[in-house]
């Protein structure tokens, strides 16, 4: 019978289970606030100049019950986007993340910016003035792009009226609209728009003097501001991914979540 004495008995395999490496799970959190110009005429497919100020959190979870083994954050900026990166107190030299056991919920990892050109935004934006005597009648459509991982939700449009508009003469005609006369704005707002999908909103008024061909365009500057949202997806062409670090052996998975926030502006 083979002996049972010294610290060689191990009838649970506990030694075994106790050199594994741990297992752990990450989830990467970004989230992105992006300001946007359409450039020029905006049709659809056109692009948009952009500001991105993007945040990353991360959350931690380890079989192990005593510590968490630091992992390594790598970045990829396939549109040479990034302006600016800043780590905070937990990403050492070379990217190096430990997530203390004590930390509960989303830990902030880094903040970045970036800006240039987007050549497919996730919304389409076109409007058109048409003018007959003394009336005036705006429309906007906005579609959702056909390429969007997800709903856009939260849609506010705002629509500025020139001064040549009665203030007192403004009546929406399409859309779940107000009109602000003190700060000649009109707005709609929208919770969801599928991808794919579009919405139109319109609003007419009167002009302070009867008017000719030749006195007001469709060309005429209506500004547009719109803000929407989405849980799915980015704008910037960031990637972020969690790998083991030499000496620290780790079982890694790791679910990636990002969202953004957009104000768009159409002159």
């Amino acid at each position: 019978m083979a002996s049972t004495e010294g610290n060689d008995f191990d009838p649970f395999g506990l030694t075994q289970v106790a050199i594994l490496p741990p297992k752990c799970d990450i989830t990467i959190i970004l989230h992105e606030e992006v300001t946007s110009i359409a450039a020029g005429k905006c049709q659809a497919g056109s692009a948009a100049h952009t500001n991105i100020e993007g945040s990353l959190h991360a959350s931690f979870v380890s079989s192990d019950a005593r510590k968490n083994v630091p992992f390594e954050l790598r970045m990829r900026d396939t549109e040479n986007h990034v302006k600016s990166f800043v780590r905070s107190e937990m990403v050492a030299n070379r990217n190096i993340v430990t997530i203390p056991k004590s930390a509960v919920g989303n830990v902030p990892l880094a903040s970045y910016t970036c800006d240039g050109m987007i050549r497919s935004m996730p919304i389409l934006v076109q409007s058109r003035a048409r003018f007959s005597n003394n009336t005036c009648r705006i429309s906007v459509q906005v579609r959702s792009n056909l390429n969007n991982e997800g709903d856009l939700t939260d849609f506010s449009i705002a629509l500025a009226m020139p001064p040549f508009v009665n203030a007192n003469a403004v009546r929406v005609t399409k859309g779940d609209g107000t009109w602000d006369g003190l700060r000649r704005l009109v707005k709609w707002t929208k919770s969801n728009l599928p991808k794919g999908q579009s919405f139109a909103v319109g609003v007419e008024g009167e002009v302070l003097s009867p008017i000719g061909p030749e006195d007001h365009t469709e060309n005429d500057p209506f500004p547009i501001m719109l803000r929407c949202k989405s849980s799915t997806e980015q704008l910037s062409g960031v990637e972020f991914d969690a790998f083991e670090v030499e000496n620290h052996p780790a079982t890694i998975a790791v679910k990636k979540f990002c969202s953004f926030r957009l104000l768009h502006r159409v002159t």
